[in-house]
């Protein structure tokens, strides 16, 4: 239901004006869920640890900063490719 919303939506005008926020999105299945609680109980019991509740900060930090690094990129190369596609089907139909 909410692809077939946003397919209907002016997509570009929202995402020019910062109305949608499409990375903020998460998958809402059951291997998603067990994943997210596997997680939850292993940063738990690292936590308990003072010594390791330090590193493991420290980790977190730098994960988060090599995600949004890769997010950036994946979201400027889905960009690009949805922009060829676009122009592959325009000079198919004559277009360009």
């Amino acid at each position: 239901m909410y692809l077939k919303e946003l397919l209907n939506d002016d997509l570009i005008g929202k995402i020019y004006y910062g109305e949608t926020y499409l990375a903020g999105k998460l998958p809402n299945t059951d291997e998603y869920k067990k994943v997210t609680q596997r997680i939850l109980k292993l940063s738990e019991k690292i936590r308990q640890n003072e010594l390791m509740k330090r590193e493991f900060e420290k980790y977190n930090e730098k994960v988060a900063e090599k995600e949004g690094i890769e997010a950036e990129f994946q979201f400027k190369l889905g960009f690009k490719v949805a922009v060829k596609l676009m122009m592959e089907a325009m000079q198919k139909d004559g277009v360009l």
